[in-house]
């Protein structure tokens, strides 16, 4: 009796549906297809930025304006979806089927015990995205996206342990490829490129560096948008770092200092394939600026002695060159013209230096008080304070700008950008207010050790009262825009909100 019990709690959580099945285009249809896609650029698109709408888009737009004589006459529907291999679409749905009310009744039909199911539908592709003839023998761009979605997937489930696993192999197959490094970026591409691809060819993958998630024919315009596809693959690896990884046990794999790559370009570049220059991760303008010069020397010598960058694996193939000579690195995005996506990178790598001051111990491991400018808790405030100060007025949170962005369809990164920033101050302010402040007629710091008391310190006026306005105060803020969201539908639902 009791076997019969599990095994029929388990069919409940399980799709009635057969994994062959997983693509099948009765039920998947162009204009299913279309809406899965809005999913996934309200929810994922700031995570996982690598898909290109016109691209994607494209094929399934083509079908729906096919004659009705065409699309009627074949017995069985026409296998049209978006480009990309099996197990890249089935980890795309694993994320987007939960939300879409035709797939959950598919796969979770409603009864009179129990309403539908949307997870069972998620964890239906999910499952046959994992399936063994699903692993490709060679890595590639797809493979490691495929990889990114799916390891999303686990940590909505609430799986951390399995998503960081996942993740891991997925930079781990990112850095294999080179996609770290940019040829015009990297100190020294030459040896590192020879390096790159000798291992690669020792790790059996084929061409690293050079498979692509879209094959495109020669064009400024297609290069453009490959190499930027490939650049922000890597960066939802470093996003999906940044989340996962916390503590002792879940280190970082992906540090700054290491990398030697542009951030992400806007969202109009992507769209209209404009070629453009952007920072890399911790570099001001300035610093750009004397970057670019030593490069330039260092180009004209090699050219001066002959060298013509032969046996060079470029992580990303190259762009032809633009009309007007302005164009021939295109022009740079920095300070106002930032894109969305780059801020939120950045507001990431303040997040993770967060985690890591946190949960290595927090204000038991500081050696100077809070307010002194030489605690690690006071700088952390300070790379906050400079990144909130850098925001152009109609990125700055406030209900008139979320209501904008919300109209633009651009609310997906400028939610989590400002939910990532909050709970940075959260976390530094939460970190010096009682646990269980049942003894404090107001806001006086920690009552448990380290302890900063009046006679051994000299606290300044109104600081703990200010820090736990602070605190308070960013709770409130995330609170009104999750309100202001919920309330224009547009809620972005990922684990970190």
């Amino acid at each position: 009796m009791h076997t019969a019990v599990v095994a029929a709690a388990i069919r409940s959580r399980e799709s009635p549906r057969a994994m062959v099945d997983a693509l099948d285009p009765s039920l998947l249809t162009p204009a299913i297809w279309s809406e899965l896609f809005e999913i996934f650029q309200l929810h994922y698109s700031a995570d996982l930025p690598f898909l290109h709408p016109p691209t994607f888009l494209k094929p399934l737009r083509q079908a729906t304006m096919q004659p009705p004589a065409i699309i009627t006459m074949p017995e069985k529907p026409v296998n049209v979806r978006p480009p990309g291999s099996d197990e890249f679409l089935l980890a795309f749905l694993a994320l987007t089927a939960r939300f879409h009310p035709v797939i959950v009744a598919h796969h979770s039909p409603q009864t009179s015990l129990r309403p539908s199911n949307p997870l069972i539908a998620s964890e239906y592709y999910a499952c046959a995205a994992n399936r063994p003839e699903q692993d490709g023998g060679n890595q590639s761009i797809e493979m490691i996206q495929a990889a990114l979605m799916l390891g999303l997937h686990e940590w909505g489930m609430c799986r951390g342990f399995k998503a960081w696993v996942r993740i891991g192999l997925a930079i781990r197959g990112a850095q294999a490829m080179g996609l770290q490094y940019e040829k015009d970026l990297d100190d020294e591409p030459n040896s590192r490129s020879m390096a790159l691809d000798s291992e690669a060819e020792r790790m059996g993958l084929s061409g690293a560096g050079r498979n692509h998630s879209f094959s495109s024919s020669a064009g400024e315009g297609n290069a453009f948008i490959e190499q930027e596809i490939r650049r922000r693959t890597f960066w939802s690896c470093y996003v999906m770092d940044r989340y996962l990884s916390s503590g002792k046990y879940r280190p970082q794999m992906l540090h700054a200092r290491e990398l030697r790559i542009q951030l992400p370009a806007s969202e109009r570049s992507f769209l209209f394939a404009e070629k453009v220059r952007t920072l890399m991760l911790g570099e001001s303008e300035r610093m750009a600026a004397e970057r670019s010069e030593v490069h330039g020397h260092r180009q004209a010598a090699m050219s001066s002695n002959g060298y013509q960058g032969g046996g060079y694996a470029p992580s990303s193939p190259p762009t032809p060159r633009q009309n007007g000579d302005d164009d021939k690195e295109g022009r740079l995005e920095a300070g106002a013209d930032e894109g969305l996506v780059s801020r939120y990178i950045r507001v990431l790598e303040i997040y993770g230096k967060v985690v890591q001051w946190s949960c290595s111990g927090g204000r038991r491991t500081e050696e100077y008080p809070p307010w002194d400018p030489r605690s690690e808790h006071q700088k952390l405030l300070g790379l906050c304070h400079d990144f909130k100060a850098s925001l152009p007025r109609q990125h700055i949170l406030s209900p008139q700008n979320t209501q904008a962005h919300i109209s633009m369809k651009t609310q997906t990164p400028y939610t989590l950008v400002h939910t990532v920033y909050l709970l940075c101050q959260i976390m530094l302010h939460r970190e010096y207010v009682p646990f269980i402040p049942i003894r404090c007629k107001k806001p006086e710091g920690p009552l448990d050790p380290p302890l900063f008391p009046k006679d051994r310190y000299d606290v300044p006026h109104g600081f703990w009262e200010d820090s736990a306005r602070q605190l308070f105060q960013s709770a409130r803020s995330i609170m009104d825009l999750v309100q202001t969201c919920q309330e224009w539908n547009a809620l972005v639902e990922t684990p970190i909100v």
